[in-house]
């Protein structure tokens, strides 16, 4: 977890150990603006859903996912 580059919101880099796919539910203190997939140098992929303050997604075997969270 840290502050975002232009400091809008976080960045959350999470990681899989188990060797299977796992999902990930994330609560926020406050609704997000926006949502993103990044890459591992933080460049947006893709939106991510978020309803209200919880944001849900899938972390795949052995991966490293890096989200950027905008508020």
């Amino acid at each position: 977890l840290k502050q975002e580059e232009e400091g809008r919101g976080i960045v959350i880099r999470c990681y899989e150990t188990e060797g299977k796919e796992s999902r990930v539910r994330i609560k926020f203190f406050k609704r997000p603006k926006v949502a993103f997939l990044t890459n591992i140098i933080e460049e947006p992929k893709a939106p991510l859903p978020v309803d209200k303050t919880v944001m849900r997604t899938r972390v795949g075997k052995y991966a490293i996912e890096t989200f950027n969270i905008i508020f």
